[in-house]
């Protein structure tokens, strides 16, 4: 399976996340981890440890590098009829902001994963990093 590509306006939170500011351009779907150096919003990917550390999904439509960004962290979010199955689950992926079926981790990548499926159109939030490399 590819990775899972969530259109921005589909995007819709039953609650409100919390504010960060950006540090690149980020879209609503896209998965964010916090940098230690500037603490800010960055796009996550699973190519170390650092940058696999998602703390949850954004909810902007569009946030520029500088402005505030809101994350879900934990909860409900409509993401559009792109899920498979009720209760797979899902892991950041290596492409920036992404995320793919746990199942299509590669050797050598960080895992974390960051939900499971609700219904073919919404995620639970949950993120875990493990901080490990998938062997």
């Amino acid at each position: 399976m590819a990775n899972i590509t969530i259109t921005a306006a589909n995007v819709i939170a039953g609650s409100v996340g919390d504010v960060y500011v950006a540090g690149e351009v980020i879209s609503a779907g896209q998965w964010v981890y916090v940098k230690a150096a500037d603490g800010r919003a960055w796009l996550s990917d699973n190519t170390t440890a650092a940058k696999a550390a998602a703390v949850g999904i954004s909810l902007n439509r569009a946030a520029a590098a500088g402005q505030p960004v809101c994350v879900l962290r934990s909860g409900v979010v409509a993401i559009g009829s792109v899920l498979t199955e009720k209760g797979n689950q899902y892991a950041i992926s290596g492409t920036a902001g992404v995320m793919m079926d746990v199942a299509d981790l590669a050797a050598g990548k960080f895992v974390t994963t960051v939900g499971y499926s609700e219904s073919e159109t919404e995620l639970s939030v949950v993120t875990m990093a493990t901080g490990l490399a998938y062997s």
